[in-house]
């Protein structure tokens, strides 16, 4: 459930992730995706779904990420790096229907590859917002906390359906997306 605290403070060591790179692509064509020179942002440019995994694998402690929502509403979350994609075509991304991947859209939650219905009511959907991931390996969970509202989310991982090592994950939907690492 989403609340409008500040940034969680019980996390007293946490690793803040500043060279984390987009360096696997998945697409169904090789156009739909401009990744930036350094790595750091990615947006879908054919309304068609694609998706980028982190280079950095996490197994312990708590991690920090920054994003900035670049155009419209991408995923952000996470996913095991090493269970394959298994694209359901159900899905408007197919990629988030694996079991490995939790995470949040504009208005959903994604737990075990699943959508879930969410009360944000949009929150997370906001164009230059900065959006940070925090990775708990330790507790496996995982929080959002939208550093320009101040609201946050965190949802429970299931590590027998996401095991370590994991690797952030974002989705870009069958409209123009995109998000920078900053």
């Amino acid at each position: 459930m989403a609340s409008s605290t500040s940034m969680p403070k019980k996390f007293d060591m946490i690793n803040i992730v500043e060279d984390e790179k987009f360096v696997q692509i998945f697409a169904f064509d090789e156009n739909t995706v401009k990744l930036s020179s350094d790595k750091r942002s990615v947006e879908n440019s054919m309304w068609k779904p694609a998706c980028a995994l982190g280079v950095h694998s996490y197994s312990s402690g708590v991690h920090r990420i920054r994003t900035r929502i670049d155009k419209w509403l991408p995923f952000l979350g996470i996913r095991s790096r090493n269970i394959p994609f298994d694209v359901r075509s159900s899905s408007a991304c197919g990629y988030t229907s694996t079991d490995s991947t939790y995470g949040w859209t504009k208005d959903s939650r994604y737990q075990d590859g699943r959508k879930t219905t969410s009360e944000r009511d949009q929150k997370f959907n906001r164009d230059g917002h900065i959006w940070t991931i925090i990775l708990n390996c330790d507790e496996h969970r995982i929080h959002l906390f939208d550093e320009t509202t101040n609201e946050v989310d965190d949802i429970e991982v299931d590590v027998d359906k996401a095991p370590f090592p994991w690797c952030l994950f974002i989705c870009l939907p069958r409209m123009i997306a995109g998000i920078s690492l900053i």
